[in-house]
């Protein structure tokens, strides 16, 4: 899931795209967290269900949450604003914590 997308990263906390430019979200190399916009995770997840995925991730420790029970995480990106995202650790790409 994340190795897909990863060969579009830079450094920080920045925007990364799938090779037609449409962004998924953002990285932050100070945390090592993957910010995935809820509204492209079901593309990334492709072919698995978002379900599944979220499912899987929250079981391995991998799914960052701080929305209550939901699985999303609260991200303010700017002064005046507050987007969701599904958060994943970047432990996630450790041969060991492969989904």
């Amino acid at each position: 899931m994340v190795t897909a997308h990863r060969e579009h990263l830079s450094n920080g906390k920045v925007n990364y795209c799938t090779t037609t430019g449409e962004r998924l979200g953002l990285f932050d190399k100070e945390t090592n967290q993957y910010y995935f916009y809820t509204s492209a995770f079901s593309d990334v997840c492709n072919p698995f269900s978002k379900k599944q995925v979220l499912s899987i991730l929250d079981n391995k420790k991998l799914l960052i949450k701080n929305n209550g029970n939901r699985p999303s995480y609260r991200l303010r990106v700017d002064k005046d604003n507050i987007k969701s995202f599904y958060c994943v650790n970047g432990d996630i790409l450790n041969s060991e914590m492969a989904i």
